[in-house]
Order: C-alpha cells, then sequence, then structure tokens
C-alpha cells in the first residue's frame, strides 16, 4: 500500500514505473473517458485545429466541443457522478499549443457542459492524467514538479495536493482500483 492512503478505504492507486517518459503519440488508452452509467463519453481530438476536449452521446450522437483555447487540452477524465471533468492543457504556457514536449501542463476542471472553468494545478511543472476517486472527493495525478514523475493526489477542487511516491523513476498513468467486494 502506498504511504498516505487508507487501506480501510478498499481503494488502492495502481502505477506504472518507467524508466522513461512514455511516447506521446501512444495515448489511445487514455484519450476518452465514460460516466458511470456509460452514457456519454468525453474525448479529445485536433479536428478543430489543435486537441479540444468534446463530449458525445454513447451512440456517438450529440458530438460537442467543451473547450476553447489557443493552447492544447487533452486526458479528460468525467466525475464518477457525470457532472464534471478535469483535464489537463497547456493554455497557461508561455508557448501554448507550441511548446511540446516541454510544455507547462496544468489541471483544470469544468462542468460537463463546459460552464465554470476552474484550474486546479498551477506550477512550473507538468501535472497530467488526472483520475477521480470511486467517490468524486479527490483526483490522482501524475506530477514533474519533483524533478521526475510522481503520483499525487488532490482533493476535487485542488486543494490538500501532496505527493505519494518519492522514487528515482517515474511513476506513471495513475488510476484507482476497486478492491472491495
Amino acid at each position: 500500500m502506498i504511504q498516505g492512503l487508507q487501506p480501510e478505504t478498499d481503494y488502492a492507486v495502481a502505477l506504472k514505473a518507467a524508466d522513461k517518459v512514455p511516447n506521446w503519440s501512444d495515448l489511445s488508452n487514455i484519450a476518452s473517458t465514460t460516466t458511470a452509467e456509460g452514457d456519454r463519453i468525453a474525448f479529445y481530438s485536433d479536428r478543430d485545429g489543435n486537441p479540444e476536449i468534446y463530449l458525445m452521446n454513447e451512440d456517438g450522437e450529440s458530438q460537442r466541443r467543451l473547450t476553447f483555447s489557443i493552447g492544447d487540452e487533452y486526458s479528460p477524465s468525467l466525475s464518477p457522478d457525470g457532472r464534471r471533468i478535469a483535464f489537463l492543457s497547456d493554455r497557461a504556457d508561455p508557448q501554448p499549443g507550441d511548446c511540446f514536449p516541454h510544455c507547462n501542463y496544468d489541471l483544470y476542471v469544468m462542468e460537463i457542459d463546459g460552464a465554470n472553468l476552474r484550474r486546479l494545478t498551477d506550477t512550473d511543472a507538468a501535472e497530467k492524467h488526472p483520475d477521480w476517486s470511486p467517490d468524486g472527493s479527490r483526483i490522482l495525478f501524475q506530477s514533474s514538479r519533483d524533478g521526475d514523475f510522481e503520483i499525487y493526489v488532490m482533493d476535487a477542487d485542488g486543494g490538500h495536493q501532496r505527493n505519494l511516491t518519492r522514487h528515482g523513476a517515474n511513476e506513471l498513468w495513475p488510476c484507482w482500483v476497486w478492491l472491495g467486494e
């Protein structure tokens, strides 16, 4: 069990330790997310010129763009109640949309209709790949703020950010895993 998580909550964190940061072109596994009911799908697409966050029904109908930024937005994660989407963006980078591979990605959250956009992280590092806890109260993510990628957790409002891993290798792609019955 990772230090800082409580075993009695029946949740754990799945980590993938890596010797290097994976190739960004291999995003097929994490490019979309669904609500618990599976009735809506959030995804990113560059169909309008740069990567933005979109939402559609499970049948592919009613596709609509939710973000409008000169920056690039990736890795949407729908909250368990299906009301919010967390995602990463380089919109606050000094060169948004033109900073890869050294972008200053931060995490943002918005309502399912694109309203009430809020920045959750604000560092000079890259924060990536948010994943909501099953109860929607916390978000896991990876951050390079300590020199290499580590797994962090924060409250859903961006508060109480803390490092869960302290290892010389990169820890990547965190996700919550149910351990209960």
